[in-house]
């Protein structure tokens, strides 16, 4: 019986040590499949928290940080505007960096830089000491406010907000449009997600500067002025010097045009750093008929005179005038033909058309800008034209059929 026993033990064990290498052995299996790297599933990965903006409204740094709770947090940035910010380019001649902004007294005036966003919003404070309106670009789109309206108004300390602004490489432009008598303007921060690139946008090849009537289309704003759209068709850098039309009187020109900005600074002088390639100037006088016209000459001339002086020899004038100004048309043809030197002295004629009511419309600023492109390209080239050797016979000068003319040759 106890031998019977001993025999069904031993069964029992040898039984139990069966399954125990059986289970072994699977285990082993299962453990050599996974690290001969056969074919398993995947594991499912952990979410990645959607990035949320910084809170602060003003971070120190740049790009992505880890947030609480493991999350990654888009970091916001501001930075001051003054002459040490790298990567800002001053748009309109007479923008000047100090050591605490940038000033934007001229109509046309403002900053470009390229900026690397996070696909957050962009906003910038801007100071003025009147009523002034700005315009944002991005990519050269236009950026509306919340009211839908095609500027940003600004009296006194104001935030411009543009809004998100997709991830990516973007060029954007902040523009003043409107030159208020007495109002200086100043932007002072910039605040956006992402980085700024340290490279300034390059300076175009051509600078042209505009003075006097460059007036907007309607009376819209300095981006619908026809001095805006040549510079932006011929791929220029340009400066607004004065929105006036008058040059009789007490404002002299002369003395203003040497000034950076006499709104804030009478006393300023333009130091003339870049000197511009064509000046465009385009002056009457407010009350036409009763103009002096002997008066009216003298200051013109001196005007062209200061512009040689501080631009150098190679400076190209054109000389706009209107089929309305009457004298005043026929002295500024004489002075630039016969006192000036024509286009033998790099002088150029234009004569803008304009309707009864002496305000360019849509139709007429575009016939304008592509007559005055003409004549400025042909400026800059040095073209002669039959007509300039022939102005007794023509008396226009270059109108608005400037592309017929035939170029008889080139300065020299």
């Amino acid at each position: 019986m106890l031998k019977n026993m001993k025999k069904i033990v031993a069964l029992l064990l040898a039984f139990l040590l069966l399954l125990g290498m059986v289970a072994c052995g699977k285990d082993v299996e299962d453990g050599a499949e996974t690290t001969a790297g056969t074919e398993t599933s995947a594991p499912t990965p952990t979410p990645t928290p959607t990035p949320t903006p910084d809170t602060d409204g003003e971070g120190e740094g740049e790009g992505d940080g880890e947030g609480e709770g493991g999350g990654s947090t888009i970091q916001t940035t501001t930075t001051a505007l003054n002459a040490s910010t790298t990567g800002i380019k001053l748009l309109g001649g007479r923008t000047v960096a100090t050591d605490s902004q940038i000033n934007l007294d001229h109509s046309g005036s403002g900053i470009e830089f390229v900026l690397r966003n996070s696909g957050r919003s962009l906003a910038f404070e801007v100071i003025s000491s009147a009523a002034c309106r700005f315009k944002v670009f991005v990519d050269g789109e236009l950026c509306k406010p919340i009211s839908g309206e095609a500027f940003f108004e600004v009296n006194g300390k104001s935030l411009i907000s543009v809004g998100s602004v997709p991830m990516g490489n973007h060029t954007v432009r902040l523009v003043r449009i409107t030159d208020q008598a007495v109002a200086t303007a100043q932007v002072t921060k910039v605040t956006y997600t992402g980085i700024i690139s340290a490279d300034t946008p390059d300076n175009n090849d051509l600078y042209i500067e505009f003075i006097g009537g460059t007036e907007a289309v309607g009376g819209e704003d300095v981006t619908s002025a026809y001095s805006y759209k040549l510079a932006e068709a011929m791929k220029a850098d340009y400066a607004i010097v004065s929105m006036l039309t008058a040059v009789t009187g007490a404002d002299d020109l002369s003395a203003r045009y040497t000034k950076t900005a006499v709104k804030r600074d009478a006393a300023a002088e333009h130091g003339f750093a870049r000197k511009a390639d064509v000046v465009v100037i385009d002056l009457g006088a407010l009350d036409v008929e009763n103009a002096d016209t002997e008066a009216f000459t003298a200051k013109y001339k001196s005007l062209v005179d200061v512009i040689r002086a501080k631009n150098g020899e190679d400076c190209k004038i054109v000389c706009v005038y209107r089929w309305n100004f009457g004298e005043l048309g026929n002295a500024i043809q004489t002075l630039c033909r016969e006192t000036l030197g024509g286009q033998q002295d790099g002088v150029y004629l234009c004569q803008m058309v304009v309707g009864e009511d002496l305000v360019l419309d849509a139709t007429e600023a575009a016939e304008f800008v592509t007559t005055l492109q003409g004549v400025v390209d042909a400026a800059v080239k040095g073209i002669i034209t039959e007509q300039e050797l022939d102005a007794e016979e023509s008396g226009d000068g270059l109108v608005a059929d400037f592309n017929t003319f035939v170029p008889l040759g080139t300065k020299g």
